[in-house]
This record gives structure tokens, C-alpha cells and sequence, in this order.
């Protein structure tokens, strides 16, 4: 069972993430806090196999948060929790020390990914072909666009969003996924965001800058 702290300062979001854990078997909600001193403490006591962290918790700031924790346990796994997107952003989570980036807006079963990738590591048993640790590796299985599909992916945007994005048609993002499938070894988009939250996300150069989100 996957215990996971919740910190964030929106009584609605909290609500949410509650009501999607207590529908989902094998994760369990074991606390909430909505300030950088409550999940400090929280994670004190509880000591919870993943934190999913707002970047912005009052006047506080979760990056700032994550940091701090990590700094005295740097076993904990955090994964961010945003209502914006962007390539500094993201980055200045992963320097930080999260592990794993995911957009307010995204689908369901993409928070459950990015906190099943953050609590458990990559089963390769039933991979073709290996996946390529980036973070170990100057080797760049994937080429800038498919990367920059691959990151949009990973924080819950859909086909179509992506295509708005890089001002490119939606048979095209799935011709990038489909040549990143093969290149990674994964076989669907769940194992493609999961893939991308564990080892495309820190290495990212030359992603896009999204634009504020938009509806799709």
C-alpha cells in the first residue's frame, strides 16, 4: 500500500485528491496539510512513501518546502502538484529534488501514474527494450520534438493540446508518441507518462515554454 501526504492549501483540492485516493486500490490518503510548517511536521510523523506537494502552500513556497525536507530526509519522494506549467518551473522542481511533476488539471489515472512512478521503481521484466536511465547517460534516445511531446505528456496534456502547443497537427504528436514508444520501449501512454516523469523531465534543454493553460 502507497501512503501519500497531500499539501495544499485549497480546501477543494483537497477534497479531490481525497475523493480520487479512496477510490483507487493500492493508495492510501494518510494525512493533509495546507502550510510548509503542517507537511514538515506531517512528514515527521507519518513518514509517507510519497508527499504530493502544491508548488504554492499559503505564502509559502513548495519548492522552497521540498527542498527543506530533503535536506533531512533525503529519502523522501515528492511529487509537484501545479496549476502552471513551464520548462523553468518544472526544472526548478526537479533541481529541488522532486521526482515527478503533474499539472492540477490532468486526468485522473495521470496523478495516479506520476504517484505510483514516484512511490515504486520501473519493473524492466516486461520491457523489449531497456529503458535508457537519462540521468546516468549523455545518450539522448529521443530527438527535441519527441522529447517536447513526451514532457506535455507527462504533466496530463491531451493529443490535441499538445499539437496546439508545438503548432503542429494531432497525427503528428501521435506519430512522435508512436516512434517514442518504440525508442523507450514503453507500449502505452500511462507507461509513456510514467517513463517521462522518472527520466525525460530533469534532462529537458530545449523543451517548450508552454503558454498559460488552456481548455481543450
Amino acid at each position: 500500500m502507497i501512503r501519500v501526504l497531500v499539501a495544499d492549501d485549497h480546501h477543494l483540492i483537497q477534497q479531490g485528491i481525497e475523493a480520487l485516493l479512496s477510490d483507487t486500490d493500492g493508495i492510501t490518503l494518510v494525512g493533509q496539510a495546507s502550510t510548509a510548517q503542517e507537511t514538515l511536521w506531517l512528514y515527521g510523523e507519518l513518514k509517507p512513501d510519497v508527499i504530493l506537494m502544491d508548488l504554492r502552500l499559503g505564502t509559502d513556497c513548495g519548492i522552497e518546502t521540498a527542498a527543506e525536507i530533503l535536506r533531512t530526509h533525503p529519502e523522501a519522494r515528492i511529487v509537484a502538484l501545479s496549476a502552471h506549467g513551464g520548462r523553468k518551473l518544472t526544472r526548478a522542481t526537479y533541481e529541488a529534488g522532486m521526482i515527478g511533476y503533474i499539472m492540477k488539471d490532468a486526468p485522473p489515472e495521470q496523478i495516479i501514474t506520476a504517484l505510483l512512478a514516484a512511490a515504486l521503481p520501473i519493473d524492466l521484466s516486461g520491457v523489449e527494450k531497456p529503458v535508457v536511465d537519462l540521468r546516468h547517460t549523455d545518450t539522448m534516445p529521443l530527438t527535441n520534438r519527441e522529447a517536447e511531446v513526451f514532457q506535455l505528456v507527462s504533466i496530463g496534456w491531451s493529443n490535441r493540446r499538445v499539437a496546439k502547443e508545438l503548432g503542429i497537427s494531432v497525427k503528428t504528436v501521435e506519430s512522435h508518441l508512436s516512434k517514442s514508444y518504440h525508442k523507450t520501449g514503453v507500449t502505452n501512454r500511462s507507461q509513456a507518462a510514467l517513463w517521462a516523469q522518472r527520466h525525460l523531465g530533469p534532462q529537458l534543454q530545449n523543451a517548450p515554454q508552454p503558454s498559460e493553460p488552456t481548455q481543450s
